[in-house]
């Protein structure tokens, strides 16, 4: 595309469009590790050019043939997207076993994870290849995205109204770096209205104070189901406040 011919550069060439100011998304991904990263792709929103393999293009080519792109941090503030994906959210233990039982059962199903924003952004350096997954029109590819109440905790510092939205993805680089690095990126799954969300071992969002019920409180969706095999509201009725809202 015409887009796809100004947008995609590589080597020397994308030095000239570097902006300083306004660098990837991921701090700065090493070449060494990842080749894909000389080519670079420009945000049709804000600008910001984009490591190729942060933004899911495997080669120049494949970035030169793509209609647009707006990067993570762009796509990740929009407005919910109605998609047909289910999000199911379970304690990390029993995790694996969910993606095992849906693609046992359900064939030719779907199935991804969703592993957090925090820990795809320190992991970059290595593996740029888990923020591009993370972008969310790859999300709502998935019949069934499957996340744990620890992920759903840690990205309620990525919503709206957290002071620590603006974090700093590259721990290894030096402070000039990090400062110019730091982004605000929002959690995709914000950016999503999901055909239905469950909530597996439902209990865990009880209490109405708990970080994972303050997330799930802000996931769109048009279904909402909860599901528990242990007692619920042992102590107190007060107890079920958070349950209760999150599935007004």
């Amino acid at each position: 595309s015409e887009h796809g011919k100004d947008a995609a550069r590589e080597g020397d060439g994308a030095d000239q469009e570097w902006d300083e100011e306004r660098p990837c998304f991921c701090g700065g991904v090493p070449a060494e590790y990842n080749p894909g990263s000389a080519v670079l792709v420009q945000c049709d929103d804000c600008g910001r050019w984009v490591h190729g393999c942060c933004a899911g293009f495997a080669s120049e080519s494949a970035a030169a043939a793509a209609d647009a792109y707006r990067c993570l941090p762009c796509a990740s503030t929009s407005d919910a997207a109605p998609c047909a994906t289910t999000l199911l959210v379970c304690p990390a233990a029993i995790l694996e076993q969910w993606r095992g039982e849906a693609t046992r059962h359900v064939e030719g199903l779907a199935v991804g994870v969703y592993g957090g924003l925090r820990d795809a952004l320190q992991g970059a350096p290595k593996r740029p290849e888990r923020l591009a997954a993370l972008h969310p029109s790859r999300l709502a590819r998935h019949d069934l995205l499957l996340t744990s109440f620890e992920a759903l905790r840690k990205d309620l510092h990525f919503s709206a109204g957290y002071a620590s939205a603006q974090v700093d993805p590259s721990r290894g680089a030096s402070s000039r770096e990090r400062s110019r690095s730091t982004a605000r990126i929002r959690s995709p799954l914000l950016a999503l209205s999901f055909w239905r969300v469950v909530l597996d071992e439902a209990q865990m969002v009880e209490s109405s104070t708990a970080m994972a019920s303050a997330m799930a409180l802000q996931l769109a969706a048009r279904n909402r189901w909860a599901v528990s095999g242990t007692p619920m509201g042992k102590r107190r009725l007060a107890d079920l406040h958070g349950l209760r809202e999150t599935h007004a």
